[in-house]
């Protein structure tokens, strides 16, 4: 997403932002809007970096993991089931999980992702698709960098296929 931004129309982190506040619903405008880009050119900023590096996928999936387990071992799950049923927010960002889980592999921006990467591989994709959640934090964790001009990416297509 943030890769795209600046050959968009319009910047990619208001939408992030208000995403995080309501959701998927302030996000599906950028992504019906975006136009598809599957090229990146020029330098990484500071936040491109961090958000390219692979150690921001590890950390991203050991914290799900360490999230997810204890939900898991010290939730309660009959008082979720309650408050699903009773509590608005509690069922509104529970849906949002779900509508989030199908529309990603919907979208461009996971095509365009792994064309700037130089990955081709249809089964990948899927892959990642296909398991929610820890499908794109495994593919944050494996994923090659972005390359900074064109000649790294053939460069990381020769490896991948390796």
């Amino acid at each position: 997403m943030f890769a795209d931004g600046t050959t968009q129309p319009f910047r990619s982190w208001p939408y992030f932002i208000g995403a995080n506040g309501t959701g998927v619903i302030c996000f599906i405008p950028y992504l019906i809007f975006r136009k598809s880009n599957q090229e990146f050119s020029g330098p990484k900023d500071k936040l491109l970096k961090i958000l390219d590096s692979r150690w921001t996928g590890i950390f991203l999936l050991l914290t799900t993991i360490g999230l997810l387990a204890y939900a898991i071992f010290a939730g309660d799950w009959g008082d979720y089931i309650q408050q699903f049923k009773t509590r608005e927010f509690v069922h509104l960002i529970s849906l949002d999980f779900c509508l989030m889980c199908l529309v990603f592999p919907l979208t461009s921006l996971f095509d365009d992702d792994m064309a700037r990467r130089g990955i081709k591989e249809a089964r990948i994709f899927w892959a990642v698709a296909l398991v929610p959640l820890f499908g794109p934090l495994a593919y944050l964790c494996l994923r090659p960098p972005l390359p900074e001009s064109s000649a790294d990416v053939s460069f990381q297509a020769s490896n991948l296929t390796a």
